[in-house]
């Protein structure tokens, strides 16, 4: 099973999550778990490097993805870590406090670069040293479908080293359930992003649909319409006159004159044009009811998409709340697992010395 896969058993799903962050940070925790629970543990993680060369110049550890430096050997003899306040007298033949060949020591000086006093002498065995160190996450590649954790090929001091691997195996176990943590505690800050703010602006999580606008806009044939009343009150009314010659030709004032056939003639006329008013009118109106039709439709689509969206909104809300509810209640149970994994290890190595064993 992959390393990935038992995180799962532990994290839950980790879609959209960084679980290669996860895995990285969990390495270099784990390595410090191990060294602070486990010295004796701890040496498995320990790569042993000949120097083949002379480093009066330091050795830059952060470059070099040095983690630790467990231990320095000058010959047969251990170097002793001194302060980098004690460099100078350590290389100062005048001092009291000048390192010898049998009392070789090293140190880690401010800019963070290795030394050894004496330096160790590239052609005389006698006196060549070696540096175990552990090397960062950095100089490590995961194998997640192979479960392996090795450290990359490098070359220091002269040395070429193969890739190998340097992470016990029960370590592992440390570590999956620590990047399952670190996923978990990200799932829990990326649940309130997950949340649908909006129902109309999400674009993710409901369908794309535009608030809705039920303005009618149109306009009335007011000229067209006007122009035929007021025909039909010039028609109508005695003080309108239609003809050039100013004759009065209004069907009151043809009334007033008793003259039937042309007061009827003038109605006719005058009643055509109410009826060309009307059919005006009409044509406004069933305009106007087109565009109500139209409206009405799209408020009766709008409110089914909306309960739809609705629907989906209260089921995304109650999903969320299922894995907030499952990932804060397995927070504490992965917490606990580490604490029992460092107290059975720690058992067996807690108080042991650095230097017993391979180092």
């Amino acid at each position: 099973m992959a390393l990935t896969d038992k995180i799962k058993q532990y994290a839950g799903d980790t879609t959209g999550l960084d679980e290669t962050n996860a895995m990285k940070q969990a390495v270099d925790h784990t390595i410090a778990m191990a060294k602070q629970v486990s010295p004796i543990q701890y040496q498995a993680f320990v790569n042993k490097i000949p120097i083949k060369a002379t480093i009066a110049s330091g050795l830059e550890l952060a470059s070099n993805k040095i983690f630790d430096v467990v231990k320095v050997t000058r010959g047969d003899y251990t170097a002793q870590p001194i302060a980098p306040e004690s460099e100078k007298k350590a290389s100062d033949s005048s001092s009291i406090y000048y390192a010898q060949t049998y009392s070789p020591v090293y140190v880690v000086d401010f800019e963070g670069s290795l030394k050894i006093y004496p330096d160790c002498a590239d052609t005389d065995a006698s006196t060549r040293g070696a540096v175990y160190v552990v090397f960062n996450s950095d100089h490590k590649t995961v194998d997640d479908s192979a479960e392996t954790i090795k450290d990359n090929a490098h070359n220091l001091f002269g040395q070429s080293i193969a890739t190998t691997e340097k992470f016990p195996t029960h370590w592992k176990q440390y570590l999956i359930l620590h990047a399952a943590e670190i996923l978990l505690g990200e799932k829990l800050a990326d649940m309130g992003d997950k949340l649908p703010t909006d129902l109309d602006a999400d674009t993710t999580l409901f369908d794309q649909i535009a608030d809705l606008d039920l303005s009618i806009s149109y306009t009335f044939p007011s000229t067209d319409y006007q122009n035929a009343l007021d025909k039909a009150q010039f028609l109508v009314d005695k003080t309108a006159s239609v003809g050039d010659d100013g004759t009065v030709t209004s069907a009151q004032s043809w009334l007033e004159d008793e003259d039937e056939d042309m007061v009827a003639s003038t109605l006719s006329v005058a009643a055509q044009e109410l009826s060309r008013a009307n059919a005006i009118l009409g044509e406004f109106q069933a305009e106007l009811n087109a565009k109500v039709t139209d409206k009405s439709q799209e408020l009766q689509e709008f409110q089914t998409n909306l309960q739809k969206k609705m629907t989906l909104y209260d089921k995304i809300i109650s999903k969320l709340g299922v894995d907030y509810q499952w990932t804060q209640a397995q927070l504490p149970i992965v917490q606990a697992k580490k604490q029992e994994f460092l107290q059975s290890v720690g058992k067996g190595g807690l108080h042991d010395s650095p230097d017993e064993g391979q180092v």
